[in-house]
């Protein structure tokens, strides 16, 4: 028997009893077993994203489905690792702290000479003033 792990989780499921149901989820994750993530003919440079051409896949790759061609493989699909939110922060960080915009919205505010003078301009053109 051929090693099973999870779409998901990444969880060995070699002694999830075959054939794999259609009820069937991962014990870890709880993510449906039977579903195209797990299929060998599941191909994401494939146009339809199935090498089976007689199958009709579903739109919802993760659901469970009830494919006649279904036949369980190592997942294509891994979840992507969390990025460390350290890093996170650093580049949401260096992106709100652009130096360069920092000032052009400084020049801006002086051109137009400050909050109180753009609302009188507003009021003028409404006719509110």
């Amino acid at each position: 028997m051929a090693k099973l792990t999870c779409w998901q989780c990444r969880r060995d499921l070699s002694d999830e009893p075959r054939p794999i149901s259609r009820q069937a989820v991962c014990q870890g994750c709880f993510e449906p077993i039977r579903c195209c993530y797990m299929c060998r003919a599941f191909d994401i440079s494939h146009r339809s994203t199935c090498q089976e051409d007689r199958a009709d896949p579903p739109l919802e790759k993760a659901n469970a489905n009830f494919c006649d061609f279904f036949s369980p493989g190592e997942p294509v699909r891994r979840v992507s690792p969390q990025p460390d939110k350290s890093d996170t922060s650093a580049a949401l960080s260096a992106l709100f702290e652009d130096e360069l915009a920092v000032d052009a919205f400084e020049e801006d505010s002086q051109v137009i000479g400050g909050h109180d003078e753009l609302d009188q301009k507003l009021k003028d053109l409404f006719g509110d003033g």
